[in-house]
């Protein structure tokens, strides 16, 4: 066996997939196979294994063991083996010590088959200690190096981190929350990358990327009362600039290549974020993320370059089913111009006695009212309602006209003559066809 298939005169074995011939072996019942557990737990004291085992080449034969165990039909009784519970200790301890050497690799398949390795124990309760206190090394790592992995890899890193914090918190004798409020960092470092890189692109693939980053990024907002307090301006400063390049990327034109969905999933962050750091969520274990308040987000949307495409909602939404996707849902059935309105109307709600509302704004809202009972206009119609309580201009009968006829009556629309067309749009805007029918 170390003859003819690991030494190989130096040269790595070929793996098919991340596996090798072994492992496809193991795949066939790794429970007839008791001398694996002593192969791994005893390699270091081999002389001819140490070169293979500091190589990492039995790595991904030891994460496909643990990975099969788990497989099996009598994986209980397997797990309960004194046997298994000694091997999967070092298992994990070796796969955790080459981590960041397999995360900066490049064989996609062998990191891919070892991170599910490490993330099957903890689901099991195993490693969650020393996983946490490897994921911190590594979050720091990944923050001063200077090269980049693949947004696919750090997403696989994000949710071997959801795995091992669930368990910590409901844990009083683990501290996670240098993990949870490093990763979040992390996150809204990575975000900005793969949509810039989205845009750029034309491929799908970058977009279920998105999405999941945006469900990692949502996964560890919710859970900000057990952030460090003691990175409270790292954590400002890294919420103040998602706020703003949510809003900037949320409410761009519509193309070809970013659905509508994905530009509602932006806006919908932002709420998400105004919600975490809302006073009217504050408790004493809570902390004060960012410093831009609901008002001040109200006044980006508004001076936004795209505010009224953004409000006619020219976007549709084509959602492609993405299967197995552990995020795939967070932007599903989402459209720009509802997470626009719905967005709006959080920040006026929160900061009523200071959001400013230009005239721009009010002429932008009813020009695309309708008067209906649709989600739009019942938002929109929400929105005035605050919009007319709180508002620092006084607002005329004669200006709530909506539609295009406030596209062609505008409030500074006057006749050569210099006379007003204060009362002209509503005569233009009866339908004669449906009053003589509502009268008849």
């Amino acid at each position: 066996f170390e003859k003819n298939n690991l030494l190989c005169n130096g040269s790595r074995p070929a793996f098919v997939n991340g596996k090798d011939i072994l492992s496809e072996v193991i795949n066939y019942d790794c429970s007839k196979f008791d001398f694996l557990p002593d192969m791994l737990i005893n390699a270091e004291s081999n002389s001819e294994m140490m070169p293979i085992l500091d190589c990492g080449y039995l790595d991904p034969i030891a994460a496909t063991y643990v990975l099969q165990v788990f497989s099996q039909k009598n994986a209980e009784s397997i797990k309960a083996t004194s046997g298994f519970a000694n091997a999967a200790e070092h298992i994990g301890k070796r796969l955790l010590s080459r981590l960041l050497a397999h995360i900066e690799g490049d064989d996609d398949n062998v990191t891919d088959l070892v991170l599910e390795a490490i993330q099957t124990l903890c689901l099991n309760k195993l490693m969650l200690l020393e996983t946490s206190n490897k994921l911190v090394e590594l979050m720091d790592h990944l923050r001063n190096s200077r090269k980049n992995i693949s947004i696919d890899r750090e997403i696989r890193i994000f949710d071997l981190t959801s795995c091992v914090i669930s368990p910590l918190l409901s844990s009083e004798l683990l501290d996670s929350s240098t993990l949870l409020t490093k990763t979040f960092l992390r996150i809204c470092a990575v975000f900005p990358k793969c949509l810039k890189r989205m845009k750029r692109s034309r491929h799908d693939t970058l977009e279920y990327s998105t999405t999941q980053l945006m469900y990692s990024f949502s996964f560890f907002l919710l859970r900000s009362e057990y952030f460090d307090k003691s990175m409270i301006n790292e954590l400002s400063t890294a919420v103040d600039n998602s706020i703003v390049f949510c809003l900037k990327y949320g409410m761009m034109e519509p193309d070809n290549v970013t659905s509508c969905s994905i530009l509602g999933g932006c806006l919908k962050m932002v709420r998400l974020m105004l919600s975490q750091s809302s006073p009217r969520n504050s408790s004493e274990h809570r902390i004060s993320l960012g410093n831009m308040s609901p008002a001040h987000v109200h006044a980006l949307i508004v001076s936004h370059s795209s505010f009224r495409s953004a409000l006619v909602g020219r976007c549709t939404v084509t959602e492609k089913k993405v299967d197995g996707l552990a995020g795939s849902k967070f932007c599903e059935g989402l459209t720009q111009r509802i997470e626009l309105l719905s967005l709006m109307i959080y920040c006026a709600s929160l900061d009523v006695e200071i959001t400013t509302t230009s005239k721009k704004a009010w002429d932008a809202l009813l020009s695309v009212f309708n008067a209906s009972t649709s989600p739009c206009d019942k938002l929109i119609r929400r929105l005035l309602f605050l919009y007319e309580k709180h508002t620092s201009f006084p607002v005329q009968m004669n200006e709530l006209r909506w539609g295009q006829t406030n596209v062609k009556y505008s409030s500074d629309n006057v006749s050569s003559n210099g006379t007003s067309h204060d009362w002209d749009w509503f005569v233009d805007s009866i339908d004669l066809g449906e009053t003589t029918l509502f009268f008849s």
